[in-house]
């Protein structure tokens, strides 16, 4: 991945149909917690897809079909170039044997426990091309939307303009676009406004950046000369303005 790009981390923990083993979650919130401060990469943005009902679904690998028990997923954003090491991590699970002599009141099954492990895993970061903005442009594939209630406006009165970026990526690390002033508007800061949809794998989202502007001087403007922002998009490979 590039740096800046984001890349989703699963945590699964899968039943095959052939072969159901009576197999329990055993103090999975406290295994939980002690795995991500493993797993946690300290070079990276989270974005915590918190999920909150383990529950099974039906997935094929291969030939073979399986219950699978998503425990934790996360998109994370390379902050630096640096190589994310994820170790092997451990998931101790209870496990029922059948009692060879069970008594006429007790149970006819005892605990025993399974440890699983899952495999480490590298991620390999690049450096974003030679760029003047390469270190603080946003990743991600946006797109613009703008919305302004009128283009004819009198000189003197403030009028409101929204310049809105969208897309997949990470939406928080987004900026504010360059602004250019003149003699022409006078421009004040931004409100702004963030929605953040994580679901799918995918960390999608708009990132509304609100202005009010009072034009000084009679004429006709382009926008385009006056708001600009950059982006690198790691899907082509290249910057986009």
């Amino acid at each position: 991945v590039y740096t800046g790009e984001g890349f989703n981390a699963t945590l699964s923990y899968y039943v095959s149909e052939d072969n159901r083993a009576p197999l329990q979650f055993y103090e999975l919130g406290r295994q939980l917690s002690e795995i991500l401060k493993k797993l946690k990469p300290t070079n990276c943005w989270e974005e915590n897809f918190n999920i909150e009902n383990i529950e099974g679904e039906p997935v094929t690998l291969g030939t073979e079909v399986y219950t699978r028990y998503r425990i934790y997923q996360a998109t994370y954003y390379p902050l630096n170039a640096e190589t994310i090491q994820f170790p092997s991590v451990s998931l101790e699970m209870i496990k029922y044997k059948v009692a060879k002599n069970p008594s006429f009141f007790g149970q006819n099954r005892k605990e025993d426990f399974k440890t699983f492990y899952s495999k480490a895993k590298r991620v390999r970061v690049k450096e974003l091309p030679d760029h003047p903005l390469k270190d603080i442009v946003a990743v991600g594939n946006y797109k613009l939307s703008e919305m302004m209630p009128s283009t004819n406006v009198e000189t003197g009165k403030s009028v409101s303009y929204a310049f809105n970026v969208f897309g997949e990526g990470n939406i928080s690390a987004i900026q504010k676009p360059a602004v250019t002033s003149d003699a022409n508007f006078e421009f004040y800061e931004p409100n702004v406004r963030m929605d953040i949809k994580r679901e799918n794998a995918r960390v999608t989202g708009t990132k509304s950046f609100n202005y009010f502007l009072i034009p000084k001087e009679p004429g006709r403007y382009d926008l385009k000369n006056y708001f600009r922002w950059v982006f690198f998009n790691p899907e082509q490979g290249k910057y986009d303005t």
